[in-house]
């Protein structure tokens, strides 16, 4: 695994020993759907203006753009070719274990949650929560505003 970029880490103090904190300004979006996608995507850019967000269509992408970003949320969809909602968020949990990043705020959105999904991986995982499509956008909103940094107006 490749080392993160010197642009990356501005937000953590050398020697500190705290981990480098997410950047709460940006969202990542993934969903092989590319409908949804930009759709989830699109609620979020007028919720929040001053976000970035960034859409992928596969959990690969979303790792490679976490990589980069250090995303403050991410928006997963559960089944996603390539590598799965599950896989990618265990894939960046582990990668900021090992840069000694924070980690995100990680929302599934998904049509099927498994049962074991629901009642063992989200209750290990404090920092993910789980929206079954259709989704009520003001109730993704309103999540998403809670983990993102908003400027005062």
């Amino acid at each position: 695994m490749t080392e993160p970029s010197a642009k990356n880490l501005p937000r953590r103090m050398v020697g500190s020993g705290c981990p480098a904190l997410c950047d709460r300004r940006r969202a990542l979006v993934a969903d092989d759907e590319p409908a949804i996608g930009h759709i989830v995507a699109d609620w979020i850019g007028r919720a929040v203006p001053d976000a970035q967000v960034d859409y992928v269509a596969n959990g690969r992408a979303a790792l490679e753009a976490f990589r980069q970003g250090h995303h403050g949320l991410v928006i997963l969809d559960l089944a996603m070719p390539i590598m799965d909602g599950r896989q990618t968020v265990e894939a960046i949990f582990h990668i900021c274990e090992e840069w000694d990043w924070e980690k995100p705020f990680v929302m599934f959105v998904t049509g099927f949650a498994p049962p074991d999904f629901r009642d063992q991986f989200l209750a290990q995982h404090p920092e993910c929560t789980l929206f079954l499509k259709p989704v009520f956008h003001l109730d993704l909103i309103r999540t998403v505003r809670d983990h993102l940094v908003l400027r005062p107006t």
